[in-house]
């Protein structure tokens, strides 16, 4: 099985790029990473039979499946692609179950799923830009934010005005 990944809020992870995960034990079935063909190794040739492939997991990552997916069946016809916007723990559980062959998630896997999914691997697919909105009343210029002060903010420990924000602006 697949899990794909991607940056996002459901992680404590630092990384902004997305990720498919594997299983180490996956089939001779290409992958649906890419809208080109894959290299085959010499003397190799993509399956001929009959392949469904399917995928659930992240909705930041889903659009992206949804434009690769018909691509990638035209150059291999006999490869059936199916995709689900289910959310990134639905896509690493079912990935990690086998219940299907890709899994999105917004975030590369924790040292905890590593270690409870051992046959899992992260693969990179894209990187996300996130973006901070906010509506405070009297700020009418750009806000300042810090590194610190965001992971602050995102781990809770920050929930309104205070001194650090203060300090930037």
């Amino acid at each position: 099985g697949l899990v794909a990944s991607a940056c996002g809020s459901s992680s404590s992870s630092s990384s902004n790029s997305s990720s498919v995960t594997t299983a180490a034990a996956t089939t001779a079935a290409p992958s649906a990473s890419t809208t080109t063909a894959p290299n085959f190794a010499s003397g190799e040739n993509p399956p001929t039979a009959k392949v469904a492939i399917q995928e659930t997991g992240s909705t930041l990552l889903y659009p992206l499946f949804n434009l690769w997916a018909p691509d990638y069946q035209k150059q291999f016809p006999n490869i059936t692609i199916t995709t689900a916007g289910t959310g990134s723990g639905t896509g690493i559980a079912d990935a990690a179950s086998a219940t299907v062959d890709i899994g999105a998630s917004d975030a590369y896997l924790s040292s905890t799923q590593t270690t409870k999914s051992p046959t899992l691997v992260n693969i990179p697919l894209a990187i996300s830009a996130q973006e901070i909105v906010y509506n405070i009343p009297g700020v009418t210029t750009q806000l300042d934010l810090s590194g610190s002060v965001i992971s602050k903010i995102y781990q809770g420990k920050i929930q309104y005005w205070d001194t650090g924000i203060k300090a930037l602006n």
